[in-house]
């Protein structure tokens, strides 16, 4: 029960995080982030202890691996899938993709 209650707030905030405008948002979807990671993970490796004793700091180190490149690698590639459509509806773009092919610096106005 708890374990879900963790890994929703963590998705919550993550999925807060794509739509975010203002600082504040940011800010409140990355502490709801925070807080479902941080309690998420502790009960996971107890979890993993408790199931399978014999294994040990083995079990313990491969779900912290696991952990950080699902956090790391999938993460990541889910919030560059999300945003790309974001970055690619901005005049900025077209201003950097002429740049490159012409090969000179951009000159980006922020819009």
């Amino acid at each position: 029960m708890m374990m879900g209650i963790r890994v929703r707030a963590a998705l919550v905030g993550v999925m807060l995080s794509l739509s975010a405008a203002t600082g504040a948002m940011i800010l409140a979807a990355a502490t709801l982030y925070a807080l479902g990671k941080t309690f998420f993970w502790p009960t996971m490796l107890a979890v993993a202890s408790d199931r399978f004793p014999r294994t040990g700091a083995v079990a313990i180190s491969i779900m912290g691996g696991i952990g950080m490149m699902s956090g790391g690698v999938l993460g990541g590639l889910a919030l560059e899938r999300a945003s790309f459509p974001l970055i690619f509806s901005t005049q900025d773009k077209n201003e950097g993709v002429t740049a490159f092919l012409e090969k000179r610096k951009a000159n980006f106005t922020g819009k």
